[in-house]
This record gives C-alpha cells, sequence and structure tokens, in this order.
C-alpha cells in the first residue's frame, strides 16, 4: 500500500471510530509498526490527525468551524462528571488492561451470555474474547460494534441517548432495560476501588451498573491497580457484593487482604 494510499485509509478509519492504537493500524493496512508511526507522525504534523499515546485520535473540527460557541463544543466533546473522553483514556495504562481483559475473556464459555459494561479496560475485551455462540448485552456503542462487528456475536444493545464522549447509552427515564436479560458473567469498569466498596464518578452510571449486578450471577471488576488508588464520590455497591477482581501486579498487599477480608477473588496479571 502506498503513503498516500495508507493515509486515505488511516482518516477514514479514525472518522468511523474517532481513535485507533498502532497495532490496529498495523493490521489495517499490512505495513510495519515503525512505517505506522512514521505516518501517524506525518499525519499529525500536517494536521490530518492527533498523535496520542499508542495510537492516534481524530482531529475534532474546531468550535469556530462547527458553529458552536466554547461552551457548547466543550460540552459536545466532554462526558460531564469524567475528564477525558474514552478514546483517549483506552490509550491509558493499555498495556495493563489488555493483560487483564485476557484474563477476562479467558472467563467466558460456550453459549454464555455477557454483561459488558462501557469502559476504556472492558473495552479490550472483545480483543480476546474466543468462546463461541456468545451473547452480548451492553450500554456501549464503542463495546457493540467490537463485538458485532469484529467477533459476529449476538449482541443486544441498551436503548436511549448516546453520549458522544464516553460512547455510552443512557435511558432518559431510567428504566431498568437489563431486567429483561440474566448474565452468567457481569465484567465491570469502575471508578475507584476503596475500603468502602465499589465507586464512581456519574451518577446514570452508577444506576446502570446497579442494574446489571442485580441481573448477573457472577460479578467481575476489571480494573488496573491505579483504581486502588482512586475514588469516585458515590458508591455502587461493597466489596462483598463482588465475586471477583482482576487487576495488575501493582495493586499493593493491603488491597490484597481487603479483597480476601470481603471474600472477593483477586486475580493478578
Amino acid at each position: 500500500m502506498l503513503e498516500r494510499e495508507r493515509e486515505e485509509v488511516i482518516v477514514q478509519h479514525l472518522q468511523r471510530n474517532r481513535f485507533a492504537s498502532v497495532h490496529d493500524l498495523v493490521a489495517l493496512t499490512a505495513a510495519s509498526e515503525a512505517t505506522v508511526r512514521r505516518d501517524l507522525q506525518r499525519m499529525d504534523a500536517n494536521g490530518s490527525l492527533k498523535r496520542v499515546r499508542g495510537g492516534a485520535e481524530y482531529l475534532q473540527v474546531p468550535a469556530a468551524a462547527t458553529g458552536l460557541d466554547a461552551d457548547a463544543a466543550w460540552t459536545r466533546a466532554r462526558w460531564t462528571g469524567d475528564s477525558s473522553p474514552l478514546r483517549a483514556r483506552i490509550s491509558i495504562n493499555d498495556v495493563q488492561k489488555r493483560r487483564i481483559a485476557a484474563a477476562a475473556a479467558a472467563l467466558c464459555h460456550d453459549g454464555n451470555t455477557l454483561f459488558i459494561d462501557g469502559g476504556s479496560t472492558t473495552y479490550y475485551i472483545a480483543d480476546f474474547l474466543t468462546a463461541q455462540n456468545l451473547t452480548i448485552v451492553t450500554n456501549s456503542l464503542a463495546i457493540a460494534n467490537q463485538t458485532y462487528y469484529s467477533l459476529g456475536c449476538h449482541t443486544i444493545v441498551a436503548g436511549g441517548i448516546i453520549d458522544p464522549s464516553s460512547e455510552l447509552i443512557f435511558d432518559p427515564v431510567g428504566r431498568d432495560f437489563f431486567s429483561d436479560y440474566s448474565a452468567d458473567i457481569l465484567f465491570m469498569g469502575v471508578g475507584g476501588i476503596t475500603e468502602h466498596g465499589i465507586t464512581n464518578t456519574h451518577g446514570r452510571v452508577v444506576q446502570t451498573a446497579r442494574q446489571m449486578i442485580a441481573h448477573a450471577a457472577r460479578i467481575v471488576v476489571v480494573a488496573d491497580s491505579s483504581k486502588f488508588r482512586a475514588s469516585g464520590h458515590i458508591l455502587l455497591c461493597g466489596l462483598d457484593n463482588i465475586d471477583t477482581i482482576i487487576t495488575d501486579a501493582g495493586v499493593s498487599d493491603a488491597d490484597r487482604e481487603r479483597a480476601a477480608a470481603a471474600n472477593v477473588e483477586l486475580i493478578v496479571v
């Protein structure tokens, strides 16, 4: 593929997906990693995209060009209650997140029904799913795209309003969409893990997560070890509501002991 052709493919992919990792683009263009990195550096310099850690983001049109004032542009580009869009967050601690996601996927068996809560760690789980005849129920447009288009899984998506930054779907009147389903496993991201339990920063996220918990046989939290040093201001549930936490080796001895005291299985990758 010629340089110009690669650029067109990369831009088109970013227009559809908003973010792409270097690994994704290597597979997409059949070029070497070094070539893709040079492409991204050149395209960042000429304004075709924004180079970020681990890959590239679609370059947003400035507010003036969209006819939006600065406040409206910020509202559209950011998710209230979170400081960074999904496509930027998935590249943070991405090596750990991929390892965690691989361990999560290994828990699945043929024919399982899975709830996958939207998040920057849960996003990677689809990359590692190998079980057959899975049914995926999710509140995340990004995850639905992964499981349906890449894996061909039977995918069920919650109805409601799409938040453009988090790519989560919220029911405007708070109906319990997940009560119509029964999951073998819920994979859930979190804002923080504290001595009080699982926390998050956004009321609508907490509401949806509680609905999922109520209708899942096994509750699995996927979180890199930085989440043990973070705390959202809303308590989602106690640690005793969680069956398994999958995290990385950065988890402290104190947090390991806290999980054991709550009878939570801790899988460290």
